[in-house]
């Protein structure tokens, strides 16, 4: 090989690994500090949301605990088109008949995928019956809220106000089938 190819390789090597990653490492510094202050103006911004929604709900809440209306000034406050009481009471029914179905349909399916060994069927019912419970929970409360003409926590119309009532999880776990919509058979 000739002397001047061999510094010419050496040469680019060099420069390859020595100056070139250098490029690299200022381009790298300078993002990095772009980013830096990126954050900082984000900190920033999230900051006054945080006090403007903070604000707002203080206002909120003042406001609500001054306004508080009771079942039958919000029934009456509705908008002409809004359903019934009774079309309610089925829909909160139906939502509650569907979320016990769904679930039991996941628990059936679940059990046979463990009894055929599918150990993963396990995550399917541990995650299934949490959830589905959550939504039967939720129309059961609505139910509940229609049917004791509670709505607002003036009128004891809440969560806790309906965990507090006794056996409230085998209402919640009853699908009503003797019921033709919210109220009775």
């Amino acid at each position: 090989m000739k002397p001047a190819k061999i510094v010419k390789g050496a040469a680019h090597l060099t420069w390859t690994l020595l100056a070139l990653p250098w490029r690299a490492v200022k381009s790298n510094i300078n993002q990095l500090r772009k980013a830096k202050q990126a954050h900082k103006d984000n900190i920033v911004y999230i900051r006054a949301l945080y006090d403007q929604a903070t604000h707002r709900h203080s206002a909120g809440t003042k406001r609500s605990s001054v306004t508080a209306r009771g079942f039958e000034e919000a029934m009456r406050d509705r908008p002409p088109g809004a359903p019934s009481i009774e079309q309610l009471s089925k829909r909160f029914l139906r939502q509650k008949r569907l979320a016990l179905g769904t679930c039991l349909l996941f628990a059936v399916l679940s059990l046979i995928a463990i009894a055929r060994g599918n150990l993963l069927g396990i995550a399917t019912l541990l995650a299934c019956l949490p959830l589905f419970f959550m939504a039967a929970l939720s129309a059961q409360l609505r139910l509940w809220q229609l049917r004791t003409r509670r709505l607002s926590r003036e009128e004891g119309g809440g969560l806790h106000d309906f965990i507090r009532t006794p056996r409230w999880y085998f209402a919640v776990l009853d699908p009503e089938l003797s019921k033709t919509n919210g109220k009775g058979p």
